[in-house]
Order: C-alpha cells, then sequence, then structure tokens
C-alpha cells in the first residue's frame, strides 16, 4: 500500500509581509515622533537660555551705566572740580585734600570699589581711597591720552595689576577746569566681587 507524503505547508509570506509593514510604519512613526521631540525640546531649552543670556547682557549694561553715571555725576561736580583746581595748584595746602579725600572714601565704600584713585594729567597719583593704596595698572596710564581726548568716562576692561593675580577692571573719567584737562578719576573695581558673581 502507497505510502502518502505528508503535505509541508508554505511559509506564511502575506503575514511576514504584513508583519514587516507594520513594523516599518512603527518605527518610522515613533522616529518621527522623537525628532518632534528632539526639535521641541531643542527649541524649548534655546529659548530659555537665550532669555537667561539676553538678561544677563542688559544686566551687564545697566551695571555698567550707573558705574558711568556715577563717574559723570563726580567729574562734573563744580565743588569737586574747584578742590581739585586749589589742590594742582598748591598740593601742601590741605583743606582741599582733606574735602577730596573724604569724597573719594565715600564714593569707594558707597559703591563698593576697591579703590578710588585720582591722577593728574601725567598719571601720577594725587589721591587714593583707601589712603595709601597705589595703582599698579599701566593699562590706565597708556589710555590716558585717548580719555582726555573722548572726554568721556571709558572701560578699561579685564587686566591684572602688576604681580597682583585678581582680575580687575576700571572705569576712569576725566575732569576738566575750563575745558582744559585736569586731572583723571578712576574707580578701580575688583571682578571677582562685582562683576563675576552676575555671570553665574
Amino acid at each position: 500500500m502507497r505510502k502518502k507524503t505528508a503535505h509541508k505547508s508554505s511559509p506564511p509570506y502575506i503575514l511576514i509581509a504584513a508583519f514587516l509593514i507594520i513594523s516599518t510604519v512603527i518605527i518610522g512613526s515613533g522616529l518621527h515622533t522623537y525628532r518632534n521631540q528632539v526639535r521641541d525640546v531643542r527649541e524649548r531649552h534655546c529659548g530659555r537660555l537665550s532669555g537667561m543670556a539676553e538678561a544677563k547682557v542688559n544686566e551687564l549694561v545697566q551695571w555698567y551705566a550707573v558705574r558711568r553715571a556715577t563717574m559723570d555725576v563726580l567729574c562734573n561736580n563744580p565743588a569737586f572740580i574747584q578742590a581739585l583746581v586749589r589742590l594742582v595748584a598748591d598740593p601742601a595746602h590741605t583743606a582741599p585734600h582733606e574735602l577730596l579725600q573724604q569724597w573719594i572714601d565715600l564714593y569707594q565704600i558707597r559703591y563698593g570699589y576697591e579703590h578710588v584713585f585720582v591722577l593728574d594729567t601725567q598719571s601720577f597719583p594725587l589721591l587714593a581711597s583707601p589712603a595709601g593704596a597705589r595703582l599698579n595698572c599701566s593699562r590706565i596710564e597708556q589710555a590716558s591720552a585717548d580719555i582726555f581726548r573722548s572726554g568721556k568716562p571709558v572701560l578699561i576692561d579685564l587686566h591684572f595689576h602688576g604681580t597682583d593675580r585678581h582680575i580687575h577692571l576700571a572705569v576712569a573719567g576725566p575732569v576738566y577746569d575750563q575745558g582744559r584737562p585736569l586731572a583723571l578719576v578712576v574707580f578701580d573695581i575688583d571682578a571677582s566681587v562685582s562683576l563675576f558673581p552676575m555671570l553665574k
């Protein structure tokens, strides 16, 4: 008697094809969703960082504007100018010296400057607050002629004072007596105290 051979069923090609199509659609949809999420997160964080950066820039601009305005007020104060004229004319006269010392001490303490200096037109120190402080910054001396020509307070950017490894910056403003250069006022600022905390 002839033995019947087992009939082998053909592979379910239709099911396999359907599975591959569905898998492709799911993977493609997942990738599309993932890309959209990444784009949304990136845009959200970029917008937040941009807003933070803009706020920091505005804060820095305001910070410098306050110091420049303060310098303008001092350098254009008639009483301050007259006391300087008397000091330059007679450095041994104690009255203008004491008055000016009290003035710059007030600015140094009130606005938290590390030092305040008053220099003559050759960058020679006339006064310092605290008294006895030394200005060891060649950049201010190099910039003094340009500052007098500009007639405006100038920001002396980040720099070191000699061997002092603290980073400083300064605002330097010219003082005139009837249009004639008379003195240079310098607000010396410790960047680690007054500037860097704003950048954190």
